[in-house]
């Protein structure tokens, strides 16, 4: 595979580059728009364990029949539904804290400083198709020179 650099290869595919980055912020903007999504789902999901947990949660009573097996194995089970739900809780958190908001931040220095780089590179496209334009006009005049050179010294030269 052949290594691209700007000096050699990449100097003149300025569409391709523009491109080319524009797709990673596509990219950074879908993966932020993901984790977005994640958190809400985390968090609804912890809301709608808990709501189940409430809902079925038996009454106490001091009798007897909180010390059956079964009604303690059924109380072991909502207790774990409240931890599943803290741990969703907690993922939630996290991913708010640590990639959301490192995405956003991301997303948001990368386009800007893709907007700026655009713009400089603009104006040195300019500044080069001008400087080519001179370049070309210049070099005209040379060969109108030259011609006129030539020209003139041919009725010098004897016959």
């Amino acid at each position: 595979m052949t290594e691209l650099n700007w000096g050699e290869t990449l100097w003149d595919q300025w569409e391709r580059i523009q491109e080319h980055t524009e797709n990673g912020l596509d990219f950074t903007k879908k993966c932020y728009e993901f984790v977005k999504d994640r958190i809400k789902l985390e968090s609804d999901y912890a809301k709608n364990i808990r709501r189940l947990k409430k809902q079925y949660k038996l009454k106490n009573s001091e009798d007897d029949a909180a010390n059956y097996t079964t009604i303690k194995a059924y109380n072991v089970i909502l207790t774990q539904l409240e931890l599943i739900a803290r741990d969703h809780e907690l993922l939630a958190e996290g991913l708010q804290e640590k990639v959301l908001e490192r995405l956003k931040n991301i997303h948001k220095e990368t386009t800007n400083n893709r907007k700026n780089l655009c713009n400089t590179a603009n104006l040195l496209q300019i500044e080069y198709k001008d400087w080519q334009s001179n370049l070309e006009r210049q070099q005209q005049k040379i060969r109108e020179v030259c011609q006129g050179c030539r020209g003139s010294s041919t009725g010098f030269l004897p016959g």
